[in-house]
């Protein structure tokens, strides 16, 4: 840096809390950002929050003057705002999937979900099921570590937020995309596209599941590192992304192909034939949703660079342990009802007859009509948790409430009071501690069914659930990303270059003959495209290398 420029970066970095700052991300030369005082000076770096993101570039806290300050250096290429990144599920139904007519949770008994078969990922199980040295590093909100779908395949992972080996998963997203590359064949809760593979997750989306370009370059380092340090295979599945290109961003994808990392994103869900970044750069595979029976699905992206597709709509997963409210209400003679547990229940089921107990005052208990059994109130008039105590004493082993407007607000619903004073608000101790008798919610037209049926008993049932179904080309990319971790496995002596052709030459065509930028080259298919990467496991005699090498056009990102 000259030193008119660098007197003026020391000048504006001393009075950094007198102009508002915004993140930024600084490229320099070859070996220049050492030079620069931002970066050297300890003090300044920590005043900026400087994060150094690979030997040329980092990210910093700026004022305009700093940045446009560094923008005149010679030691720097670029300095550009950074930009959001936001995960891609779309109408996330926060209920779990039931079989029908009973009282199984999703997790009692294995389950298969559709996308498996119809990718044909089980007809390689009996070849591979992903072990090996195949490891695919998921960068997202995180993951539930200690889930028993999950825990047995999780290999490690960092948190771009906290620098730290801890990517706890604070949302749900990630955790869900993890089940479906990797859930283990285990016999409980679901089962993955490839259940013996390597995860490693990445945080790069907080809470609120959104993040920035900046997140996704350090973790895409950290993944370069980890391949370096450890071998083996490596693919990167994405299920993020935002109608912004970021140049930063497209040269940290480009040093990780170059380098042999399968990397795979989700198109969007915009509907539109536009690919969200990444999806877009070059060379990442793109992908579109399809629902169960292929068609597209509605939300789906396009456009010119689309890879393949594949099931992206009503996708069961997992979720972090105990995440999910769930219930259900079933009379006697079949009649079921879907339920949800108030906060505070207890995580029950009870079966008893059932007597009708009005809005739940004390006098609705009076002749000991509910002792022994199942009261059903109304919702009104009373707190929650005075119905509650007053069905407790009068000897109510459970408690069904329901809605008193067509309005679904059962989510809300709580037994525990708070306790306010001037400064703030707690949960009320004696509510917390109090023995409840299970207690779940349904809505008015159940309830004013369930109070005609004339069942003699009722069986009803509160718990947490593990898994849950969602919808999204956030759903659609792992079912690729763990396609891409079979093949793998199948021929370890591959390159990233020929998985990704193979995934592409192997896909089922649908809508228009041939390539189209709805479905990109069609729906995957495992059991094709392991034929073509390892024929010989297959007994048939090797393919010579194609011709016509795929060239899937790109936009580049420019600056």
């Amino acid at each position: 840096m000259n030193r008119i420029v660098l007197a003026v970066v020391l000048f504006v970095s001393t009075s950094i809390h007198a102009a508002e700052t915004a993140r930024y991300l600084v490229a320099t030369r070859p070996a220049a950002a050492k030079k620069l005082s931002l970066v050297r000076d300890p003090i300044n770096a920590e005043r900026h929050d400087v994060r150094e993101l690979a030997t040329d570039a980092f990210a910093a806290d700026l004022t305009e003057d700093e940045a446009a300050a560094l923008r005149k250096s010679p030691d720097v290429r670029f300095v550009t705002r950074t930009v959001e990144r936001h995960l891609l599920d779309a109408a996330a139904e926060e209920a779990p999937l039931h079989i029908a007519s009973t009282f199984n949770h999703v997790g009692d008994t294995q389950q298969v979900p559709y996308g498996i078969d119809l990718v044909r990922a089980r007809e390689l199980w009996p070849l591979t099921k992903g072990g090996g040295t195949v490891n695919v590093a998921i960068l997202d909100t995180g993951i539930d570590i200690n889930h028993p779908d999950l825990k047995a395949n999780y290999a490690g992972g960092y948190n771009t937020y906290t620098k730290l080996n801890d990517p706890i998963d604070d949302h749900r997203h990630g955790t869900h995309v993890a089940g479906t590359i990797a859930a283990a064949d285990n016999g409980i809760g679901v089962v993955g596209i490839a259940p013996e593979t390597h995860i490693w997750a990445v945080k790069v989306l907080n809470s609120r599941g959104t993040g920035e370009d900046e997140n996704v370059i350090a973790a895409l380092e950290w993944v370069r590192a980890m391949k370096q340090q450890h071998g083996g295979q490596w693919i990167v599945s994405m299920s993020l992304g935002s109608d912004i290109g970021s140049v930063l961003e497209e040269e940290a994808f480009a040093r990780a192909i170059d380098e042999g990392i399968l990397c795979v994103a989700a198109a969007g869900n915009t509907g539109k034939l536009s690919l969200h970044y990444p999806a877009a750069y070059p060379d990442v595979l793109a992908v579109a949703a399809v629902d169960a029976e292929s068609n597209l699905a509605e939300f789906s992206s396009g456009g010119a660079g689309l890879g393949v597709s594949a099931p992206g709509v009503d996708v069961i997963s997992t979720v972090p342990v105990g995440l999910i409210k769930a219930g259900a209400v079933q009379a006697a003679g079949g009649t079921r009802f879907d339920a949800l547990p108030l906060t505070g229940s207890p995580r029950a089921e009870v079966t008893a007859s059932y007597v009708f107990c009005g809005y739940g005052a004390e006098s609705d208990f009076a002749d000991g009509r509910a002792n022994g059994k199942i009261a059903v109130m109304q919702r009104g008039i009373l707190k929650f948790a005075e119905k509650g105590r007053n069905a407790r004493a009068g000897g109510a082993i459970g408690v069904i409430v329901y809605n008193d407007t067509d309005r679904d607000d059962r989510s809300t619903w709580t037994l525990i009071r708070p306790d306010c004073d001037t400064t703030s608000c707690h949960d009320y101790e004696p509510d917390v501690t109090f023995d409840w008798a299970p207690t779940v919610a349904i809505t008015k037209a159940d309830g004013e069914q369930l109070v005609q049926t004339n069942a003699a008993t009722v069986t009803l049932g509160g718990w947490a659930e593990d898994y849950t179904t969602f919808s999204g080309t956030s759903m659609a990319t792992p079912h690729v990303s763990g396609v891409a971790a079979l093949l793998w496995s199948l021929a370890p002596d591959a390159t990233a270059a020929d998985v990704k052709n193979a995934l592409i030459r192997g896909a089922h065509d649908l809508g228009d003959v041939g390539y189209d930028i709805h479905f990109g080259y069609g729906l995957i298919d495992a059991t094709t495209a392991a034929r073509q990467i390892a024929p010989s496991r297959f007994g048939l005699p090797s393919a010579p290398p194609p011709t016509n090498p795929l060239n899937i056009p790109r936009r580049r990102v420019g600056h």
